[in-house]
């Protein structure tokens, strides 16, 4: 079960921090996203930043699995960059189908998180 969350976390970590490479820079789709939903653009540099911070801090865990103030602040960060991002496309008009890439990784990040706490508790019962 610890090579599923460890798969899973990579998972995570590289897709946020393809993510936040493609806010940092201003790529073209992200920013015509950013305009169709009336969110400033300087707002990319903002998230970019922040997402590159929580792929990182999610590679570190698994070197470091014990710094719970890490893990916290990583998953919190990223639940609501997702349900921000989700609730942005909804409410900006955006049909269900463009509005399920935030939504989708808003689940997955949900589901990392509790596969690591099952982890965690597993590790403490049987030590």
């Amino acid at each position: 079960m610890r090579k599923v969350g460890i798969g899973l976390t990579v998972v995570l970590a590289l897709g946020t921090l393809m993510s936040g490479g493609a806010s940092l820079v201003g790529a073209k789709p992200v920013a015509d996203t950013f305009a169709r939903l009336h969110i400033p653009t300087h707002l990319l540099l903002f998230l970019g930043a922040a997402k590159i911070a929580a792929g990182l801090g999610l590679l570190v865990l698994l070197w470091k699995p014990d710094w719970v103030r890490l893990r916290e602040w990583v998953f919190a960060g990223l639940v609501f960059n997702f349900a921000g991002a989700s609730w942005w496309h909804l409410s900006g008009g955006d049909t269900l189908a463009q509005s399920m890439p935030p939504m989708m990784m808003f689940v997955f990040t949900l589901v990392v998180y509790g596969v690591g706490r099952k982890l965690e508790g597993e590790e403490h019962v049987t030590s």
